[in-house]
């Protein structure tokens, strides 16, 4: 099997094959150095892409998201799909494609992670003869020109009318320590992304108090979720799902908030959520693509992920309490809904 997807931050090319490993890693390596474009090839790509755009303009997970990184963020483009617009694509021509290819298509930016019952030895061997044919010149620095990003959310609230059976909320905090002009990278973030973590499953984890009273008043079902979000230059922590009253959970929630911000969290919940986010971070070594995924997204952040159990253990309930306070008690966060459509509209 193949595939590829684009995050905000990098493209990835992946196989997993139960044969054959050598001839497969050999096209892989491949088809990512030999680009072929033409205006004829570019014309075809631009009319599948606009209509997978046109898709998700109608997809209320999506709008949801975008939405809400669109109120959060007021100049960084992570607020912009990574798809972009049916407009911008138009623009985009075979000359571009080349220009963008060289500039990030190079050894030094690119990494590879293979895992598996696999020689190390004789991969590394036919990775480099692949890539020693190809008298590569010296990488030249790329240049990432971010916009000023302001510490202030764009707008509290933004909401759509789309084809659903029950509303849908996404309530968003920006990490405002995280920015262009103030990158984290290395063991910083990875600390900051723990801290969060763990901040945010003290409060809404099914195990605790907020969760279990709103899942009584069928606020929340079990497609509630949370997370938190920290690359280089952005961050933020969002908690939403499907509910019959998005007006009324954010009140529950921000309410919740504020009576927490009044007393300590406890020693023994600290350690109880400290020892699941380790015991599912070693879950995930049963899972080969976990480990290949995970691996690089770390390491495009500076971040070695075999740091994971060290860090993590380190963290103090005192940064918990601080984060909470900066990070969750802000004024910077921003709600985004998705409300059905009433008979007719469309």
């Amino acid at each position: 099997m193949s595939n590829a997807y684009t995050s905000f931050t990098h493209t990835t090319y992946l196989f997993s094959c139960t044969d054959f490993f050598k001839e497969n890693l050999e096209l892989l390596l491949d088809f990512v150095q030999d680009p072929y474009f033409t205006p004829e090839s570019v014309a075809k790509e631009q009319g599948i892409i606009a209509q997978e755009i046109k898709m998700y303009q109608d997809n209320p997970q999506w709008r949801l998201f975008f939405n809400l990184l669109g109120a959060l963020f007021q100049e960084h483009p992570v607020r912009l799909d990574i798809a972009g617009s049916v407009e911008s694509i138009r623009q985009i021509t075979d000359e571009i494609l080349y220009k963008c290819y060289h500039t990030f298509y190079h050894p030094a930016n690119m990494g590879i992670f293979v895992v598996g019952d696999i020689n190390p030895e004789a991969v590394l061997q036919q990775i480099a003869d692949n890539v020693s044919k190809r008298n590569y010149a010296p990488a030249r620095e790329i240049k990432r020109i971010y916009p000023e990003e302001p510490s202030r959310v764009a707008k509290k609230s933004v909401s759509q009318k789309l084809s659903v059976s029950q509303p849908l909320i996404n309530l968003g905090f920006k990490d405002f320590a995280v920015s262009p002009q103030q990158p984290v990278q290395g063991d910083e973030l990875l600390r900051r992304e723990l801290v969060s973590d763990i901040l945010l499953s003290l409060i809404f984890s099914s195990s605790e108090e907020l969760f279990n009273n709103l899942y009584e008043e069928g606020l929340v079902d079990d497609y509630f979720s949370y997370g938190y979000t920290g690359e280089n230059t952005y961050a933020y922590s969002l908690v939403g799902g499907r509910t019959k009253d998005p007006e009324l959970l954010y009140q529950k929630i921000m309410e919740q908030l504020g009576r927490l911000a009044k007393k300590s969290f406890k020693k023994e919940s600290f350690a109880r959520h400290k020892r699941k986010i380790l015991g599912g971070f070693i879950k995930g070594f049963n899972d080969l693509e976990f480990i290949a995924n995970n691996y690089l997204a770390y390491r495009f952040k500076g971040i070695n992920m075999l740091a994971f159990p060290r860090i993590l253990e380190s963290i103090t309930l005192d940064e918990i309490e601080a984060s909470f306070k900066e990070h969750l008690l802000s004024d910077n966060h921003a709600v985004s809904i998705i409300y059905p459509q009433e008979k007719g509209e469309g």
